[in-house]
């Protein structure tokens, strides 16, 4: 500062006078605790100590070369002394401005609290650190009289300190408040995601809830039609195969998950037990998949509803055979499945719910997004169902 001239007759060297206010990221708004102002102040009067210890080092060697005899602690002290009112300034920007966070973001009202300060705070600042050199002249002079003869270069530098004092805890102010602002949208951003989450955990957990009484009432169905039609061991035979079925359905459909091998042993066992009931009536062709495919992950019961389709919706319509291929493809990133069968086109339309299609789709949504398909093709004498699924390979 410039009455270190005052002091030891060595004016104070500009490159060596750099502010840094320190961040004290425990301060926001909402911590007015008297832990968090101790913090604030602590944290500054730090770094202004260093600062000055810095100066006063400089100053102290300048003077020590230029043959200025003068004591270190002196030397010091008089450099923490003037530096006081920006100490004081630090803190209460740093405590007030996110107090009032709202009001000083905008350019405009960055530049007019530095307006509001420059007249309002400037002058007593001033008037402070001219203090040790008025009193050390004695001549009878007033202090306002002193401080404005002071020479150019001290109130440059003066407002020199001041300036990026403000500036710094401004520049500090606003990425504080940036850090702030990004964490409570990432907080926002989690909570939404753990609502849509839970939202779609529940929609599917309603599918299951749909999904297995749905089965099980076909199933049953399948049963009955062999016991109406006095063939009771192979209706006893059928219950047997009903039991494994539904203790799969009601293990596999409490999993987000399950091998596609599973899946398909499923479906054999299902497929065994309609053959019970149309006998040579369903021809089937149904390939080999492998133990690549069987690997690869899919939604629980996934298969059955599309050749549940595929029965009620032609078979049952008509007393004639009717032909149901299954077939798996696996490529380097996608698995596909495709479902086909024949169709008679005799006989009125089979009255049902319509959940196999919508179910599986809306599943294959939930679990995969836009990166599943499930479309259908139909022809006069067809009905054909393609899935498609992005891999994903169980240990």
């Amino acid at each position: 500062m410039s009455d270190h001239g005052d002091l030891l007759a060595v004016k104070p060297n500009p490159t060596s006078m750099s502010p840094a206010i320190p961040t004290d990221p425990e301060t926001s708004a909402a911590q007015t605790a008297p832990g968090s102002v101790l913090r604030v102040v602590l944290a500054n009067g730090l770094v202004w100590g260093v600062i000055c210890s810095l100066g006063a080092a400089g100053d102290y060697r300048d003077g020590a070369r230029l043959g200025h005899a003068a004591n270190f602690l002196r030397v010091w002290g008089a450099w923490l002394n003037a530096h006081v009112p920006l100490f004081v300034l630090s803190v209460a920007l740093m405590l007030v401005l996110p107090r009032i966070q709202d009001r000083c973001l905008g350019g405009r009202a960055i530049a007019s609290l530095y307006g509001a300060l420059a007249l309002l705070y400037f002058p007593l600042h001033m008037i402070y650190t001219a203090v040790p050199g008025w009193l050390a002249r004695g001549d009878g002079q007033s202090l306002i009289g002193y401080v404005l003869q002071r020479d150019n270069f001290t109130w440059f530098l003066e407002f020199a300190w001041f300036s990026g004092t403000y500036a710094v805890v401004m520049a500090i102010h606003i990425w504080r408040l940036g850090q702030q602002r990004a964490a409570e949208l990432q907080a926002a951003r989690e909570a939404n995601l753990a609502l849509e989450l839970a939202l779609e955990r529940q929609r599917l957990h309603g599918m299951r809830q749909q999904l297995e009484p749905h089965f099980i009432f076909n199933a049953l169905n399948s049963i009955s039609a062999l016991v109406r039609s006095n063939e009771q061991p192979v209706a006893l035979e059928g219950i047997a195969s009903l039991s494994t079925l539904l203790r799969y359905a009601l293990k596999a459909s409490a999993q987000d998950a399950v091998c596609l091998g599973e899946e398909i042993a499923f479906c054999h066992d299902y497929l065994d037990l309609q053959q019970m009931r149309y006998g040579t009536r369903l021809q089937l062709t149904f390939d080999d998949p492998g133990p690549a495919i069987e690997r690869v992950e899919c939604p629980p019961l996934l298969l059955q509803p599309l050749i549940e389709n595929a029965l009620r919706h032609d078979l049952d319509r008509h007393t004639g055979p009717t032909q149901l291929t299954l077939q798996f493809h696996l490529d380097s990133t996608r698995l596909k499945i495709r479902v086909w069968n024949s169709l008679a086109q005799r006989g009125p339309a089979n009255a049902g719910l319509g959940l196999g299609l919508a179910h599986a789709r809306e599943r294959l949504a939930l679990m995969y997004g836009s990166r599943a398909v499930l479309a259908t093709h139909e022809t006069p004498s067809s009905f054909e169902v393609r899935v498609e699924l992005p891999i994903s390979i169980s240990e």
